[in-house]
């Protein structure tokens, strides 16, 4: 059986990414985040990176932290969009998330 390859900064491997990924910041905000999910599991957790999987109204979804900055965030964006990136949706002050109309109404933490 062969190992698949794990992304060199998130540390997931084909498949742990859902069909959308929710950005936060912080690493802290994603176990938060992850509560909302159904069957919600830490997928990886290196340096900046947080990253949980789970189901939100049927849907596999990702929550992943992006650290601070434009290139960590890049770096999230580009190792999330292997693993199957359909949609980003994004975690945005006052901390409501924003998502596409057919995926799941607006949630505020």
């Amino acid at each position: 059986m062969q190992e698949l390859e794990k992304q060199f900064h998130i540390h997931c491997v084909e498949g742990d990414i859902g069909k959308y990924v929710i950005l936060a910041g912080d690493p802290g905000r994603i176990p938060a985040i992850a509560e909302l999910f159904d069957d919600a599991k830490q997928i990886a957790y290196n340096r900046e990176f947080n990253v949980y999987t789970g189901y939100l109204e049927g849907v596999k979804v990702t929550a992943c932290s992006t650290g601070i900055g434009g290139p960590s965030t890049s770096i999230a964006v580009a190792s999330t969009s292997k693993g199957c990136l359909a949609s980003g949706v994004s975690l945005k002050r006052p901390y409501t998330i924003s998502a596409a109309p057919t995926f799941c109404p607006a949630i505020s933490l």
